[in-house]
């Protein structure tokens, strides 16, 4: 699997999100929510929480043991 950038963009890559959808099959899944979520225009998928704040994104990650301090 190849390396992706970390810039922010003023657009989307579709080529990688192309291939993204090609080779990742939970990734494909929630593109085509999000799709459907905009087309209907309202949420009625399901999503990952969000954080509140940088702590607790934090405290999840160290919880999850996806970073090691």
């Amino acid at each position: 699997m190849g390396n992706f950038s970390s810039k922010t963009k003023e657009f989307l890559d579709w080529n990688t999100i192309d291939r993204l959808v090609n080779e990742n099959s939970d990734f494909e899944c929630f593109i085509n929510d999000l799709m459907e979520d905009i087309k209907i225009g309202k949420i009625k998928s399901n999503y990952d929480a969000t954080f509140k704040d940088d702590d607790d994104a934090y405290d999840y990650a160290k919880n999850k043991r996806i970073i090691n301090i």
